[in-house]
Order: C-alpha cells, then structure tokens, then sequence
C-alpha cells in the first residue's frame, strides 16, 4: 500500500515511535538526525484500549509527525526510508505482525524499513544511540533486564509480574515495607519508623485500615509508589527500611549479572543502560547505589544513562537497523 500522494522527491525522514500507555509519540528525523516533525495522539496499548483505538492512536501521531514536517522542510509529503515502534507487550511475532499492519499505510515501497520492538529494547537504544549492544536494567513499578551482545544474541532476565516475584521492582519494595509494617504492628517483626511514615502518607489512622486500602485495589502502581518512603526512611537511619533498599540492590545486580553471563558479556566494556522511574526520580539513591554496587562486579561497564527520548532512540534504531 503506497502513501497518500508520496513522490519520492519529499524529504528523506525515519519514523520513531513511542507507542505507550497513556500517550503516542511519533516523530520524523532527517538522516543527520534533526527533527523536522512531531505528532502525539492517545494510548497504543491494544490491552487496554483495544485494537481499532490503538491503531487509529498510532496512525494519527505518524500523519502529524509527517504532516509537520512536511510543513517545516516545504518539500510536501517525506518519503519514509523507515519506521520503528516501540511499545510495551509487543514480543510475540503474531503481536509484530498486527502493528506491521496499522503501519501499511506509510510504507513508501519494498526498501522502506519496518521493526516492531518492545520498549525494554528502546530503553536499551536510548543510550547507546541506537546501537543495539550492551545491557538495560529498568525498575519502575516493573523491573526487567535484557541485553545484546556483539554476536547479535538477545537474552533477557526477570520481568515476570508481581506474582511471579519482580524482585528490584517499585512494587516488591513496596510490598516488602507493607509486610514489614504488620509485622512490627504484630510484635512478630522489629518495630520500624515504616509505620508511621506510611500509614500518615495514606491518611490512615491504624494498620489495621492498611487491609481496607490494600484490597479495595489490587493495582500494583498502587504499591509500588510508597518505594520514595521507603528510601525516605533509609535515608533517616530506619534499618528495616535500609534492609527492604539494599536487598532489592543486591537483587537488581543479580538481575543485570544473569544477562551478562548468558551472553558471555563479563569480561567486555559493555554499556549498561539505567532506566525506569526509580533510577531517574530526583532524590532517589538507587541509581548511585547500583552504579556502585555493579562497578565493584564489572570494573569496566560503561554506565550509559538513557540520554534520547524513546521516539528518537527509535529512529535511530530503525536507521541503523539495515
């Protein structure tokens, strides 16, 4: 399927899209890299919004991302050299071949670039610009690590959910500190300044009102924002709250470790890439505390920290990708 009216005369742009939960970002890069163009719509995510919304979604950010910057450059339409999403949950092939199909529309012709990746891997391209090489370590309400060595292999490492264990999430700590807060309350576990400091953050009164707020809903963002608290408390000397920190440390190296080792990367100066809100929130001693504890493991890995937006990480990852 050709563009709506593209002669091959328009400027030669990449397309980077940031396919996300609550907003699309698409933008149109020149081949050095300048961005002529840019487009934003509603959620891609086909889970929660569902298929025909996620695809209109995604279609409107690329028109305004080309109609920009067609506008910007005066050369009418762009002609497409590629395309690259990136959006969470797509890993199965068939999950590639349905987003393939809502980008028919921009495909220029049989040379034009398509690749459909998931956002852990745009993470990792944030900060090696592009160059699929080196490891991402992500911790948000989630946690995943994956990485890529100079073979080309792919491996990746937790990411399981909740229930399965994310140990290195903003949930597990989260939760970690809402269990040892009963077991203080109970005398079954040291006393902690957790208690207080949580039940006051929820306007709770006892402990006991932790039950009532812990199962009318069972989101794990929920959970995982009481992580600033505890690290709040760690901070001030709190050493259950200090153990809750440094025991999810301990687990995110054994995360980032696994990956290098099932791609032999160990003894190779490979970028690590540090991503998600609990490496970037201000005040956060995660990153600095990883970095340390990683450096002492692997004394060569270059901590790259995600310097690219995802949608230009995207583009360039699409331009490099021949």
């Amino acid at each position: 399927v050709g563009m709506d009216s593209t002669s091959v005369s328009g400027t030669r742009v990449w397309v980077g899209v940031d396919g996300g939960g609550s907003k699309t970002i698409a933008i149109c890069v020149s081949e050095d890299y300048k961005v002529l163009g840019k487009g934003t719509s509603g959620s891609t995510n086909r889970n929660s919004v569902g298929n025909e919304r996620a695809c209109t979604a995604m279609q409107d950010a690329i028109r305004e991302a080309l109609a920009t910057a067609a506008a910007s450059t005066g050369h009418g339409q762009p002609h497409v050299l590629g395309i690259c999403v990136g959006a969470s949950g797509v890993d199965r092939d068939s999950d590639k071949q349905l987003l393939c199909e809502w980008l028919k529309p921009f495909i220029t012709d049989e040379k034009t670039r398509v690749v459909i990746h998931n956002d852990g891997i745009i993470a990792l391209a944030s900060g090696t610009d592009g160059e699929l090489y080196g490891i991402v370590f992500i911790s948000g309400t989630g946690t995943i690590a994956l990485g890529y060595n100079r073979a080309g292999e792919y491996t990746r490492s937790s990411g399981w959910g909740p229930l399965l264990g994310d140990d290195g999430s903003g949930y597990q700590i989260g939760s970690l500190a809402l269990k040892a807060i009963v077991r203080a309350v109970d005398k079954r576990g040291p006393e902690t300044t957790l208690v207080e400091t949580i039940l006051s953050h929820l306007s709770l009164k006892s402990a006991e009102d932790l039950i009532g707020w812990a199962y009318s809903d069972v989101a794990w963002e929920r959970v995982a924002k009481l992580t600033p608290l505890v690290l709040k408390c760690a901070q001030a000397g709190d050493a259950v709250a200090e153990q809750i920190v440094s025991s999810q440390i301990d687990q995110m190296v054994v995360s980032i470790s696994s990956v290098a080792e099932k791609l032999k990367l160990e003894n190779e100066p490979f970028p690590l890439v540090l991503s998600g809100g609990n490496m970037t929130h201000e005040g956060s001693v995660f990153l600095a505390r990883l970095t340390e504890a990683i450096r002492a493991k692997y004394p060569t890995v270059a901590i790259a920290p995600p310097h690219l937006s995802a949608e230009e990480a995207a583009a360039r990852l699409v331009s490099k990708s021949g």
